[in-house]
């Protein structure tokens, strides 16, 4: 009697290949809502770096000049979802030096997102002559 030749597989082998199928199908597709959430947070930080350097540029060139103690708030008209807020301090290097003449700190934040709440903050140094004159 000749051996019968094996032309099918076992339910057990198909049930086996099925659950590695779908357990490889769950890790691609978690990797790739991963890398889509972390491209979307990275894009939203782009946009807001570009935004908090628009708005320092801004500040720099205002014509009614910037003022020591200054801080303001608002929402950028073409993108309503990011937040911007800037503060303008003398700087200050204590206890060595009470304040360095002529010289403004100017941080400027943008912030989007409620939960969590993300943001990006440029902060600069500027002396006073490069402000244009209009407030101390």
């Amino acid at each position: 009697m000749k051996p019968r030749s094996r032309q099918a597989f076992t339910l057990l082998e198909i049930m086996i290949a099925l659950a590695i199928l779908g357990s490889s199908l769950v890790v691609v597709l978690t990797s790739i809502f991963h890398s889509l959430e972390m491209y979307r947070v990275a894009k939203e930080t782009v946009i807001a770096g570009f935004l908090a350097q628009e708005k320092f540029t801004e500040l720099r060139t205002a014509k009614t000049g910037v003022g020591i103690g200054d801080y303001r708030d608002g929402v950028f008209e073409h993108f309503s979802r990011y937040h911007w807020s800037y503060r303008v301090d003398k700087v200050s290097l204590e206890p060595l030096v009470p304040t360095v003449p002529g010289l403004r700190r100017i941080e400027v934040q943008v912030t989007w997102d409620e939960h969590p709440r993300r943001h990006v903050q440029v902060i600069s140094y500027v002396p006073d002559k490069e402000l244009l004159p209009g407030r101390p």
